[in-house]
């Protein structure tokens, strides 16, 4: 009691205690991802009977926690006209602070966006229709995996049509901010129609018929 320090490694701290009395010393850390081992030891100049139990150790087991983040970023992010293509990145992040494991990344791309193809980097990318899925065992801190998904615009109206699309990215690694675990991103696709222009005459005709 009566104040702090900041200090590494061993720390030294001098009092003086009256017949019965107690101090209490409260340490706080950063707790690593693997088990920490604190020992403390107290001496005095006074002569004590019993040095026996003058020192006290504690374990505490670090448990790995991994901070994952999703952005979906379109490469034509205001979308386009019906029939054009367009893709989008996924980006996974891991801000930590231990890396994470059996990351899984799921889409469920709306119709009007048509799957194309899906490529992974740090992902394994399948996807069957507008499922999209990405898998690594591992993601370190910090790092980044991406997805890229390349689809076609398709809008059979005369409006223009918005469709928003959600992504999300989970772990086996407990998460202390999972709301940043989603990603979702708007676009819209304007109508398109490929006017063709007909003429047609007859094969013969007689001078001066209407």
């Amino acid at each position: 009691t009566g104040g702090s320090i900041t200090a590494t490694g061993l720390i030294s701290l001098t009092t003086s205690l009256a017949p019965l009395g107690t101090v209490v010393y409260t340490i706080s850390f950063v707790v690593p991802a693997t088990q920490v081992f604190g020992t403390a030891t107290i001496t005095s100049t006074t002569a004590d009977p019993n040095a026996a139990n003058n020192t006290g150790t504690t374990t505490v087991a670090g448990s790995a926690t991994a901070d994952l983040t999703l952005a979906k970023i379109a490469s034509t992010p205001n979308g386009t006209g019906a029939g054009a293509t367009m893709s989008f990145a996924l980006v996974v992040g891991n801000n930590g602070p231990s890396a994470a494991s059996d990351i899984t990344v799921t889409d469920v791309v709306p119709a009007a966006f048509p799957v194309l193809s899906v490529s992974g980097a740090g992902l394994t990318a399948t996807f069957a229709g507008q499922h999209l899925h990405g898998a690594a065992a591992s993601l370190a801190s910090p790092a980044t995996a991406t997805l890229t998904i390349v689809v076609s615009l398709s809008n059979s109206t005369s409006a223009t049509l918005s469709a928003t699309n959600l992504a999300q990215v989970t772990s086996t690694t407990p998460d202390p901010t999972p709301g940043n675990n989603t990603a979702t991103i708007t676009i819209t696709i304007d109508p398109r129609a490929d006017l063709r222009a007909v003429i047609a005459f007859p094969a013969t005709a007689t001078v001066g018929q209407t």
